[in-house]
């Protein structure tokens, strides 16, 4: 069927980002991803930060020195093949989806100078991808980091280790075959207050694996708003009654 860039967004139609990196380019993919801070250092304050690099024809002739093929496109239109980047820069570009279009330089010194870019997206735009990311986790690939009251918004990503996994379930593979699994989103999807990226090697799903590791930090995040796990009275009386469980508390006289 008919398949538009809000289900792509919440059931990861990787067709449809094959299909849209082919129509647009790998040219405007890399410009776009280095305004979003993808292959460029975000500047945090601790030393050893890697760059990554949003591949391009002009980047694979200098680096590589072979021409741009097509199949690289599609490759990296669903962030696999000459991709690279850190989950601090998918942190710092999450967040500024989540704010409204600022890039925001990440830091860990509390008192830290930082600094902040707006990046040239219109409104209606980022209105659109934050819509489909908060049904990403009510309906999508993400409802394993689904967090009660709160709406969290977030893509999950699983990506290639080895091309043997190809058609395979990547949680069915031996651990050390398998993909790695992602997870980015913020929280609370109508008013922000924390970003997130998270990558666990050899996961396999983000969002079996890596989806669920977001909602227990985001539980310790909003712990105060959140309504206490109460112990349920019908369930205790339940387990009282089963012949078994009074069998085993309370012996049988001889």
């Amino acid at each position: 069927g008919t398949v538009d860039v809000h289900r792509a967004l919440v059931h990861s139609c990787n067709v449809f980002y094959y299909l849209l990196g082919k129509k647009v380019g790998i040219d405007a993919i890399s410009k776009y991803a280095k305004m979003f801070g993808i292959g460029e250092l975000s500047g945090i304050d601790i030393p050893g930060e890697s760059r990554g690099n949003p591949p391009s024809a002009e980047w694979k002739q200098r680096i590589h020195k072979e021409p741009w093929y097509p199949g690289d496109t599609i490759s990296v239109s669903i962030g696999q093949g000459l991709l690279a980047t850190t989950p601090v820069q998918m942190a710092t570009m999450i967040s500024a989806v989540a704010n409204g279009g600022t890039l925001v330089q990440p830091h860990l010194a509390r008192d830290a100078k930082f600094a902040t870019e707006k990046i040239p997206v219109s409104a209606a735009t980022l209105a659109l991808i934050r819509d489909a990311l908060a049904d990403v986790v009510e309906e999508g690939t993400a409802t394993k980091a689904q967090l009660g009251p709160i709406r969290v918004a977030g893509k999950t990503g699983t990506a290639q280790v080895f091309k043997k996994s190809v058609g395979v379930d990547a949680d069915k593979q031996p651990k050390d075959e398998r993909d790695h699994a992602w997870f980015i989103g913020y929280a609370p999807a109508e008013n922000p207050e924390i970003a997130f990226a998270i990558v666990i090697e050899h996961g396999g799903h983000g969002g079996t694996t890596a989806a669920p590791v977001a909602r227990k930090v985001l539980e310790v995040f909003f712990e105060d708003r959140l309504p206490r796990k109460e112990e349920v009275p019908e369930l205790q009386a339940k387990l009282a009654s089963h012949p078994e469980t009074r069998s085993a508390a309370t012996p049988t006289p001889r």
